[in-house]
């Protein structure tokens, strides 16, 4: 990473755990505000990834997958948006099913990296279990209404510590002889 990226990724950490702390100490009255960052970020990662694909994935092998995801992501986007007048109960189920699908593909993504050889699989590993166990949380505690904000708060804020513990970590050179 050069210094830029780190500096960006600490300083994306640093405001997401401040968004998180915020929802915390605001409570079950920022349902709306969570919706709102949840489709803030799926709409510009998914733009972000549809800017990819129109300005260089097009011409690559495979590229049409970076379109589709890049659709998928806005259709998120557009869809958490849409449930701002639904019970609260389905945000929470919808929220559940977010978080264990990103578990999903974390735990596979580390099982891919080990059989790779690679020697950070544990920590796609140890994401892939968090996420999972948010999501069991929303299960488990989806009659209580403000669960979704404190489950949603902590899941920023373990993605904060993880963008700041990126950005402070030492980039290894690779020299070719």
């Amino acid at each position: 990473m050069t210094y830029m990226q780190k500096f960006s990724a600490i300083l994306r950490g640093l405001i997401t755990l401040i968004i998180a702390a915020v929802m915390l100490i605001v409570g079950s009255d920022s349902y709306v505000f969570v919706l709102l960052f949840l489709t803030l970020s799926l709409s510009i990662s998914g733009l972000k990834t549809l800017i990819y694909y129109f300005t260089m994935a097009k011409y690559m092998v495979g590229g049409r997958l970076v379109l589709y995801k890049g659709v998928i992501l806005v259709d998120f986007a557009f869809l958490t948006f849409s449930f701002a007048d639904i019970p609260k109960v389905y945000i929470l189920i919808y929220l559940a099913l977010v978080h264990a699908f990103q578990g999903l593909v974390e735990i596979l993504r580390a099982k891919e990296a080990h059989l790779y050889g690679a020697k950070s699989w544990w920590k796609n590993l140890a994401h892939g279990l968090v996420s999972i166990a948010l999501a069991v949380c929303c299960i488990i505690f989806v009659r209580n209404q403000s669960t979704a904000v404190i489950i949603y708060s902590l899941g920023l804020m373990y993605t904060a510590i993880t963008y700041i513990a990126a950005g402070f970590k030492k980039t290894t050179l690779v020299y070719i002889q």
